[in-house]
This record gives C-alpha cells, sequence and structure tokens, in this order.
C-alpha cells in the first residue's frame, strides 16, 4: 500500500512541474525557466 502511495505522490509532484514550466511561458519568464532546465 505504500508503494502505491509513493507511486501517485511521485506521479502529481511530476505532472505539477510540468504545468509549472507551461505557466511560466505564458507569462513571458524565460529566465526561471531556464534556471529551472
Amino acid at each position: 500500500m505504500k508503494k502505491i502511495i509513493t507511486l501517485f505522490a511521485v506521479a502529481f509532484s511530476l505532472a505539477g512541474c510540468s504545468a509549472n514550466v507551461q505557466d511560466l511561458a505564458a507569462e513571458g519568464n524565460w529566465q526561471e525557466i531556464g534556471y529551472r532546465d
């Protein structure tokens, strides 16, 4: 059961990161995108 919870936590955290970069691109914050890359 703990493995399933850990898997979901990792999947949601990765999905959150990708959405965040898209938001930064929409704002035109290319410096932050480069820093994170």
